[in-house]
């Protein structure tokens, strides 16, 4: 079963951060389809979180060095939210760890609407503030926006 269905309309034009995007989509569903099961193993769902917890690492790493590039205004709030995400899939992988149960409710739903919301709403903004911005000093063309 899908949870975060894919849209054209989430790409951001950034090679790299769209690759990455759905990447995370995919993962999501991944955890959902496991939660969803009527044979659910514990231990893979944790092991597919944690995947999803260093993708989705990796993926702000990206965005968060890119905001710093371009001198992005809004870097500390999208930090912040970056930061609250994997706040949230941290406390489920404790909560995992400690009671051997997981709230299901808290899990993919949560992560399927954060990411759509953040990808049609900061992320967009985020990427027409770097298409605004003339390219970085000792940058190539596409260096940075088709990575």
């Amino acid at each position: 079963m899908v949870i975060a269905e894919w849209h054209e309309e989430y790409c951001t034009g950034h090679a790299l951060i769209d690759d990455q995007h759905r990447n995370l989509f995919s993962l999501v569903n991944q955890i959902h389809a496991m939660i969803d099961s009527p044979t659910m193993d514990q231990y893979r769902v944790g092991e597919l979180l944690q995947v999803f917890a260093k993708s989705a690492t990796e993926h702000f790493d990206l965005e968060e060095d890119l905001m710093t590039t371009y001198e992005y205004p809004n870097i500390a709030a999208h930090q912040n939210t970056h930061a609250r995400l994997l706040g949230k899939v941290n406390k489920v992988l404790e909560q995992m760890a400690t009671t051997h149960q997981i709230d299901i409710e808290s899990v993919t739903p949560v992560l399927a609407d954060w990411m759509i919301h953040h990808i049609r709403g900061e992320d967009q903004r985020m990427i027409q503030f770097f298409q605004s911005q003339p390219l970085p000093v000792g940058c190539s063309a596409g260096q940075y926006m088709n990575a």
